[in-house]
């Protein structure tokens, strides 16, 4: 009895180890090698200034108290902070972006849920103080066109203290407020911003040697100045005509195919042929000729051709049509067109019809009850498709 309870038990400790090992693989472990595969890009930079390390999330989606249940909630946002957790402590970013639908229902989130709501962020989304969180907002937060109010505008910049339009210097890195300053000369920006961005991806980089614009497209792109003449050359009209067009002159329109409509080959001896082969346009099986004939002509023409098939005329387009070279010195055989329809039934040979013992005996009555006259033909014996006996009914 003591070496059964013993053996149990050993069995059960057995099983609790398992499962806590396995619990702490997948809920923990598992994180780090997967996160370790992600690693930072070595830059070389010319400058002291060391490279911004920055990390972006997008549509993390937390469910809400209308539709999200609470075991689906309790298993996202665990696997969501364990990812997040780990990738902050193996990566260690500077600066934590966050692009937009923070919240699955933030549009339709009453005042005690939107709190329920932002508490499960925190928790999640906790970092150190050295670590900045930049989150922006969504149509799933605040609502699309519609359904967006003040309120829901509001309560979210008070919580994440951030509006829809916000330039963040972050580590030095503000190219584009510098330029935006530069340039400003009222509160007016946002005429001056597509300028600014534009030179800013055709600016080259110290330490690329190159610009943005040279990375993606292989060239840099052309600015307005560009299309400035010159100061050191005199500007002539007569010149600045035959430059424009020279140049326009380059601009060859690109030849274009029409792969909607193939080109038709017609032979050259068609109009001379009596006899054509038909091409059969229909689906064919895999054996089965592309064409079909020999065909007598009865009538030629320069779009259509009168085709004698099977006795009757038929007109056919050119373009199915191919001339028959055959042996004049042979007969001729003509093709017949395909049976068209349902094909015949094959009838079994009917049997010789054996009356019944009890009919050998039994007088034949006609219809009125009176017994049939000397010599009269009996009625005649009916059949169906499959060869039974129809018996009509009595009257």
């Amino acid at each position: 009895m003591i070496s059964m309870y013993g053996s149990s038990g050993r069995l059960a400790v057995s099983l609790i180890l398992t499962f806590v090992s396995v619990f702490v693989l997948c809920e923990y472990v598992i994180y780090y090698p997967v996160i370790l595969r992600c690693s930072w890009p070595h830059i070389e930079t010319v400058n002291s200034n060391l490279p911004l390390r920055a990390l972006f999330l997008s549509d993390t989606h937390l469910l809400g108290a209308i539709k999200g249940h609470w075991l689906d909630k309790l298993r996202r946002e665990w696997q969501m902070e364990r990812a997040f957790q780990t990738s902050l402590w193996l990566l260690n970013p500077e600066v934590v972006f966050i692009l937009g639908d923070v919240f699955d229902e933030g549009k339709w989130s009453s005042s005690q849920d939107w709190e329920d709501d932002i508490r499960r962020f925190k928790r999640i989304f906790r970092h150190p103080s050295d670590t900045e969180l930049v989150v922006l907002i969504g149509n799933h937060d605040i609502g699309f066109h519609n359904e967006m109010t003040k309120q829901k505008l509001e309560r979210f910049e008070q919580v994440f203290n951030v509006t829809s339009a916000r330039i963040i210097t972050i580590k030095g890195v503000k190219s584009m407020k510098a330029a935006l300053r530069a340039s400003l000369k009222d509160k007016n920006w946002v005429d001056k911003l597509p300028w600014v961005m534009l030179g800013i991806r055709t600016a080259p980089k110290e330490d690329l040697q190159s610009s943005s614009a040279e990375l993606v497209y292989g060239q840099p792109v052309r600015v307005p100045g560009d299309f400035v003449p010159s100061i050191m050359v005199p500007w002539s009209a007569t010149l600045q005509r035959s430059a424009l067009l020279d140049n326009a002159r380059l601009f060859a329109p690109v030849p274009t195919s029409r792969h909607g409509l193939p080109q038709s080959h017609i032979p050259a001896g068609l109009q001379a042929a009596d006899y054509v082969f038909i091409r059969h346009d229909a689906h064919r099986g895999l054996l089965h000729p592309p064409y079909e004939g020999p065909f007598r002509v009865l009538e030629t023409g320069d779009k259509h051709f009168v085709v004698d098939r099977g006795g009757k005329p038929e007109r056919l387009s050119i373009d199915r049509l191919k001339p028959a070279h055959l042996d004049v010195a042979r007969p001729i055989d003509l093709a017949q067109p395909p049976r068209r329809g349902r094909p015949p039934v094959l009838r079994p040979p009917l049997a010789p019809l054996t009356p019944k013992l009890s009919t050998l005996h039994a007088p034949h009555t006609c219809n009125d009850g009176t017994p049939p006259a000397v010599g009269s033909p009996r009625p005649p014996v009916q059949r169906s498709r499959c060869g039974r006996l129809i018996r009509p009914p009595p009257r």
